[in-house]
């Protein structure tokens, strides 16, 4: 395949997408053109990266709390009044929403309410960086989808208040009820790396 003008691409693509595009529009295009062009092997969407760098980030038990999740997190939200860092405060929703901020990307209002995921966004095909929502003891779950382990059964996913801390886990396929994707961004489709049936914490082996 010639090699593409990126430039001419984006020239073009701007008029049809309305106008000046987001950083994260502008990296789903880019991670397109990358696996069509052969070029790309496992990249990840901008909201998924952001999650990678707090991997290993938990609760701390007692009286004291993490900073990143009371006060980076909810803050950088414009939910100072959310403080929770203990086994009774679930805070999924909220670093799904941390990590789709940081890609320059609207979250939902009610954002702290996992269920609240189901219906963001536009139903998609699972895939790395979708995000799903499942149900718990209690309430619902949301994370973001990483790989598959090879059996097909289970998804490795990305989330918050997994294990009390941000962690790579996985979860049935049958149990997730829903799917999606950041509105106005292309779809990426890269191929769902095979992964071990295990929770990762700190690390993305």
């Amino acid at each position: 395949m010639t090699e593409l003008n990126h430039k001419a691409f984006f020239d073009a693509v701007r008029p049809i997408m309305g106008g000046k595009l987001t950083q994260a529009q502008v990296d789903g295009f880019n991670a397109a053109i990358a696996a069509l062009l052969g070029t790309a092997s496992s990249a990840y969407p901008a909201w998924s990266a952001a999650g990678m760098t707090k991997l290993g980030e938990r609760e701390i038990k007692g009286p004291q709390h993490n900073p990143f999740i009371t006060e980076e997190m909810w803050k950088a939200l414009g939910a100072p009044w959310l403080t929770t860092d203990d086994n009774d405060g679930p805070w999924c929703g909220g670093f799904a929403a941390w990590c789709v901020n940081k890609a320059g990307l609207p979250y939902p209002k009610d954002f702290p309410r996992a269920a609240a995921w189901a219906t963001w966004g536009i139903a998609c095909k699972p895939q790395v960086g979708a995000f799903i929502v499942k149900a718990r003891d209690g309430g619902n779950h949301v994370a973001q989808i990483i790989g598959i382990t090879k059996d097909g059964l289970y998804y490795l996913a990305l989330g918050g208040n997994q294990s009390d801390s941000v962690s790579i886990a996985p979860f049935p396929v049958s149990a997730a009820y829903a799917c999606r994707w950041p509105a106005g961004v292309p779809e990426l489709h890269i191929p769902m790396p095979i992964m071990e049936k295990k929770t990762s914490i700190g690390s993305e082996a």
